[in-house]
C-alpha cells in the first residue's frame, strides 16, 4: 500500500496521494503503525514532488497532525518514533521549546538517537559547547566500536587465507587511531591480531613488546 502512495505521488501528485492515505486512515484510525509509516511516506513524497507553497503548508500541516496523533497514541515504539520526527521538524521551524519538550520525552537509549537530536538543537541555541561534548563523545564512541568488528574481520581474512585483505584491513586499523589521534599502544592492535591469528609467535612478541612500550 505504501508503495500506491508513492507511485500515486509520482505520477498524479500529492492531493491524490493523501487522499488514498486518509481513506486508508479512516479505514484502520487506531492503527498507530499504519499512521507512523504514512506520514514518513508522505513527508519522503513532498521532497521529490512539486507542490504550490499553499498545497505544502496544507500537507505539511496534515503530516505534523498524523505525528501528533502517534505521539499521543501511548504505544511506546511508535510514538517515540513520530515524537522524533515531530522534534526534527520543531528544530527546522525554529520551535525549540516545543523541540526540547518532545526530546524529554524520549527515552535516553533507544535506536533513535535523542543525544544527537539534542545535540541539533543545541547548535540552533547557541549551546554549542554542550553540542560539541556530544558529537565529540559520540565520535569517540563510533571508532571505538570499529576496532572491535575490524579486529574480528582481521581474523577471518587470516582464516580465509586472504593475506591481503588482512594487511589491508590492518592498515586501516592504523591509519584510523593517528587521523583520530588515538595513543600509539591502539595502533599495534590490529597487527597483533593478524600475528595471533596467524600463530605466528615471533611476529606477536614483537608487536607485544612495542604495546607495552607504548603504554
Amino acid at each position: 500500500f505504501v508503495k500506491k502512495v508513492v507511485q500515486l505521488a509520482m505520477s498524479k501528485g500529492m492531493k491524490d496521494a493523501f487522499a488514498v492515505a486518509e481513506e486508508k486512515m479512516r479505514e484502520y484510525p487506531t492503527d498507530v503503525k499504519l499512521i507512523h509509516t504514512l506520514a514518513m511516506t508522505l513527508q519522503g513524497s513532498m521532497m521529490i514532488t512539486e507542490s504550490s507553497d499553499i498545497e505544502k503548508e496544507e500537507y505539511d500541516s496534515k503530516i505534523q497532525s498524523m505525528y501528533e496523533k502517534v505521539g499521543r497514541s501511548g504505544h511506546t515504539k511508535y510514538a517515540n518514533q513520530s515524537n522524533y520526527m515531530l522534534a526534527s521538524r520543531f528544530i527546522q521551524d525554529g520551535e525549540y521549546e516545543h523541540a526540547q519538550e518532545l526530546i524529554d520525552l524520549l527515552p535516553e537509549y533507544s535506536a533513535l538517537d535523542k543525544k544527537l537530536l539534542q545535540a541539533s538543537l543545541w547548535m540552533k541555541t547557541d549551546q554549542v559547547e554542550e553540542a560539541e561534548k556530544v558529537y565529540a563523545y559520540k565520535l569517540l564512541t563510533g571508532v571505538n566500536n570499529i576496532q572491535i568488528p575490524l579486529c574480528q574481520m582481521i581474523n577471518i581474512a587470516v582464516q580465509k587465507g586472504d593475506t591481503k585483505n588482512a594487511e589491508q584491513l590492518v592498515e586501516c586499523g592504523e591509519a584510523m587511531t593517528k587521523v583520530f589521534g588515538f595513543w600509539d599502544y591502539n595502533s599495534y592492535i590490529f597487527s597483533f591480531e593478524k600475528a595471533l591469528a596467524e600463530k605466528n609467535v615471533a611476529d606477536t612478541l614483537q608487536i607485544l613488546d612495542q604495546m607495552l612500550t607504548a603504554m
